[in-house]
């Protein structure tokens, strides 16, 4: 498996990412470059950049980011290289709480209910922008 390299966000990236309604997420997979993309909501909390799948664990975009755990997003006009992590609620439950919140701040609570379900909290991804992209690993036969 490849070393991944991260770096923090920025102050003037997370203004951005909160500002921001939507953004466009690219998940890559080891067979190569993503299908597609996802537009989607994101929440930024004192703990980092989230977003979550309304739909749960079956959700394409899902999928794919646990695939390979890279992919880029775009917002702003940017186009940022970033590493996906999942969040499982068991292990971090003071973070779903903070995505929650955060969720209900920023699309207030009539949008935002099915994504503080327990299926979508299963979903949560933290997004952490890379130093590099990683090269994809292609095996040979």
């Amino acid at each position: 498996m490849t070393a991944t390299h991260t770096r923090p966000w920025t102050a003037r990236e997370l203004a951005a990412l909160d500002a921001a309604f939507s953004i466009i997420l690219a998940a890559r997979t080891d067979d190569g470059p993503p299908p597609g993309s996802v537009e989607i909501g994101l929440v930024v909390t004192p703990d980092g950049v989230f977003v979550r799948a309304y739909r749960g664990p079956a959700s394409g975009w899902f999928q794919a980011t646990q695939t390979c755990g890279q992919g880029t997003i775009r917002y702003d006009g940017r186009t940022v290289p970033v590493h996906f992590q999942r969040a499982a609620p068991q292990d971090e439950p003071a973070i779903h709480d903070a995505v929650d919140h955060a969720y209900v701040r920023k699309y207030g609570a009539a949008a935002s209910g099915g994504i503080a379900t327990d299926q979508a909290r299963a979903t949560t991804v933290r997004i952490t922008p890379l130093t590099a992209m990683a090269p994809m690993r292609h095996e040979t036969p």
